[in-house]
């Protein structure tokens, strides 16, 4: 009981988030989700000479409004460029905030995933843009309770 109380405390706090969001002219409010790893085929041509050819493992990073989907912003790379590292999902978050230039807050939903959203490297790394002096004035980081992530960057 006590589990399904705190996950409607925390729905409850995202929903005054997504309230909030409507007013706030210098605060970003977002809900973050690492989409389905995309395996694509790379278009060859004469491709009926190619035997046998590598599919190509693409990551997508959602940065979704809480209140629309307009404005939504994704972040895309491919194995080639780098992997699925916890330095890779920290440079999601800095490529998608400077998307956003003039905002001073940052608030990211994110889900509970120990691997991408709660480690030192992607919190070493929001501290040092946070210091940075082109950086905000502040981000924060709130999660949702497992097996309670419905959030607008599942949308996409």
């Amino acid at each position: 009981m006590e589990h399904k109380a705190l996950a409607a405390k925390v729905h409850q706090l995202y929903a005054e988030d997504k309230q909030a969001s409507v007013s706030s002219k210098d605060h970003s409010f977002r809900s973050v989700d690492l989409q389905k790893v995309i395996q694509v085929m790379p278009r060859l041509p004469g491709v009926k000479m190619a035997v046998f050819t590598r599919r190509l493992v693409v990551f997508h990073e959602t940065f979704a409004l809480l209140k629309s989907l307009s404005n939504t912003i994704s972040i895309v790379w491919h194995e080639a460029i780098s992997g699925r590292t916890a330095d890779d999902i920290a440079s999601s978050f800095i490529t998608a905030m400077k998307q956003e230039s003039g905002v001073k807050h940052f608030t990211f939903w994110v889900d509970n995933c120990f691997d991408q959203n709660k480690n030192w490297t992607l919190y070493t790394a929001m501290v040092s843009y946070v210091n940075h002096e082109s950086g905000p004035e502040s981000i924060t980081f709130k999660y949702l309770i497992a097996g309670h992530t419905f959030m607008s960057a599942e949308k996409q």
